[in-house]
């Protein structure tokens, strides 16, 4: 999804096939063509991301299934972080 802001232009993606994260991404620009600033997060609903359990709950139960799950994420969003910056770059 895609927008101006008073300021700029923003825009939300979510549910990639190809970089499985937990939340969605948020790209910003802001600025003039001569005089800008791109701002690059990942959201998350702080809800459902941190469950009130120990780790060792977890291994026990699920085997580690949400921190693998977790890690996998974190990992995916910092491949597609490095993969945004470096198209910024050429890009300008």
């Amino acid at each position: 999804m895609k927008g101006e802001i008073p300021t700029g232009y923003q825009i939300f993606a979510g549910d990639s096939p190809h970089f499985k994260i937990n939340g969605y991404v948020s790209a910003t620009v802001e600025g003039t063509s001569d005089d800008f600033t791109v701002n690059f997060e990942l959201c998350t609903d702080k809800k459902k991301r941190d469950l009130p359990h120990s780790i060792f709950l977890e291994q026990m139960i699920f085997g580690g299934y949400f921190i693998s799950r977790r890690l996998k994420s974190e990992e995916a969003w910092l491949k597609l972080e490095k993969e945004f910056w470096r198209h910024v770059e050429n890009a300008v």
